[in-house]
């Protein structure tokens, strides 16, 4: 099931290096940050209280677009 997924990056108040933030149809699904010098994905509640459900390929692909993004951005 597609909910539209997309991701944006940018930087946070909490974090020293840019994150990449996870949204599917307006709510928040996850934050890849980059802090531990390795990558790791934060995933958050569903606001609804159900289960995310999510296309496999889908949410894989933007999480690897996102990581892709980030390594683009990161500092030297």
């Amino acid at each position: 099931m597609s909910r539209g997924l997309e991701f944006t990056v940018g930087s946070t108040l909490e974090r020293e290096d840019l994150v990449a933030d996870l949204f599917a149809g307006g709510s928040q699904v996850a934050q890849i940050n980059q802090e531990s010098g390795a990558f790791e994905i934060e995933v958050f509640c569903n606001p609804s209280g159900g289960p995310w459900i999510f296309d496999l390929d889908e949410l894989v692909g933007v999480i690897a677009a996102a990581k892709v993004r980030l390594i683009g951005l990161r500092r030297t």
